[in-house]
């Protein structure tokens, strides 16, 4: 059994009648309506690309509590409040860590929204930092981490395959970026997807994570761990690599595209 504090997670809160109504006009995703349900949602810029993800939960006293990323938690606050306009509500750094583990170990654990044998705790304590257990699970599960794998403004929910487990609700309303998203749905121009990798043999530092195919950059290399690592790849390229049997390379290791998410 594991559990680990993720440090590079952070927990504000938003508070006040009308702090549903306004996360759901913002975000990718709905805001639970009751206690005990966990969602994961995006905060897209206009163009349509990831700001922030968020992990939502609401407490037994109506606040909306955010899992967020910590390096960005003063940037995340000073956004909702240009996006609050008049609204009253309070929006507030909270004193709690992110637990991860693989097991409910408390009443408060809920499973992560994007995919099996993960739990997420709202936690007054640490744990051990080693998360080495974690990132394996993600990596395997083809999961990408916010400021691991990506920065604000860097990629599409839709090229990071984050539609694929959960983070937008087609059937809502209006959010931040939604035209984007739903033309390049609609209209099948999804170019890229996350894919799951495996390297000829384990590197404990790359020079360059560029995937090469055939002399052509084709994406790049995410987290990796050992053998196994998660790529940002084209898709036209990687579908003919798969169906050749083929090989890429990333900083001249040879790399086998294995499945995508």
């Amino acid at each position: 059994m594991n559990i680990s504090t993720l440090e590079t997670r952070g927990v504000i809160s938003v508070t006040g009648s009308e702090a549903g109504s306004f996360l759901n006009k913002i975000l990718t995703n709905n805001v639970p309506t009751e206690k005990g349900i966990l969602i994961y949602a995006l905060l897209l810029n206009p163009q349509g690309k990831v700001l922030y993800d968020f992990f939502i939960e609401k407490s037994a006293d109506d606040r909306f509590i955010l899992d967020v990323p910590a390096a960005y938690i003063n940037e995340i606050i000073a956004k909702l409040d240009i996006y609050k306009l008049s609204l009253n509500l309070l929006i507030k750094i909270e004193d709690f860590s992110i637990t991860v583990s693989d097991y409910a170990y408390c009443q408060s654990s809920l499973s992560d929204p994007r995919f099996s044998g993960c739990y997420r705790t709202l936690d007054a304590h640490t744990y051990n930092s080693n998360i080495e257990w974690y990132n394996i699970l993600r990596i395997n599960s083809i999961i990408p981490e916010h400021t691991v794998d990506f920065e604000p403004r860097e990629f599409f929910p839709t090229h990071m395959s984050m539609h694929k487990f959960g983070s937008i609700n087609y059937n809502k309303g209006c959010y931040v970026g939604q035209e984007v998203i739903a033309r390049m749905t609609h209209r099948g121009n999804i170019m890229k997807c996350l894919y799951l990798v495996e390297l000829k043999e384990e590197v404990k530092e790359l020079t360059c994570r560029d995937v090469i195919y055939e002399g052509l950059t084709i994406g790049n290399l995410l987290s990796y761990h050992k053998n196994f690592g998660i790529a940002i790849l084209r898709i036209e390229e990687s579908n003919k690599i798969i169906q050749n049997s083929g090989h890429a390379s990333v900083s001249r290791v040879r790399l086998r595209i294995l499945k995508c998410l």
